[in-house]
């Protein structure tokens, strides 16, 4: 970033230059001879205008490369700015397309479960330890139905059927 700052600050001052200003004076003294108060300070007013010039040509070669600073800012902000939409974009890009693979694994497995081959039904289904809902066929085929969110309970952990949210207490009290 320094570098970009530096080198568009060099650019600016490449393309206005501070041009050297030489102070002419208009009267010469010589050594042992009576010099006029008005000539010498004809060569003071001579010597003010001359710094004034180069102070004023600095001032706007510092403005001119200010000006270029702050530009090339503006500009690594809005490439920076985009990248990060590009990003989040991509994220949710990513978000809804894993949402909508989950949702339809479910809908197969649902379906399957649903219109499964004669004679074959849902041996278990069962959420393993990775948080997904799987369900094994009577055939042995396990169904994925995806990620799901299940509060955490010291009941739950050790496998305690809670008939009051999930009704009677299936295959005899066995916890699947």
């Amino acid at each position: 970033m320094k570098r970009m700052l530096c080198g568009a600050s060099l650019l600016v001052l490449g393309l206005a230059p501070v041009s050297e200003a030489q102070v002419s004076v208009p009267n010469t003294f010589v050594n042992g001879t009576a010099s006029d108060a008005n000539e010498v300070n004809a060569n003071f007013d001579a010597l003010k205008t001359g710094v004034n010039a180069n102070a004023s040509a600095i001032t706007a070669a510092q403005s001119t490369a200010d000006a270029a600073a702050l530009s090339a800012i503006d500009a690594q902000g809005a490439a920076a700015t985009a990248d990060a939409k590009a990003v989040l974009a991509q994220s949710a890009a990513d978000a809804a397309s894993s949402a909508a693979a989950a949702a339809a694994s479910t809908a197969d497995a649902a379906q399957l479960a649903a219109d499964g081959a004669v004679g074959q039904g849902i041996a278990s289904i069962q959420i393993n330890s990775a948080g997904v809902l799987e369900m094994t066929l009577s055939d042995g085929t396990v169904l994925n139905a995806g990620t799901v969110s299940v509060p955490s309970s010291p009941a739950l952990a050790q496998g305690a059927w809670n008939s009051a949210i999930w009704g009677p207490t299936p295959n005899g009290g066995v916890w699947q």
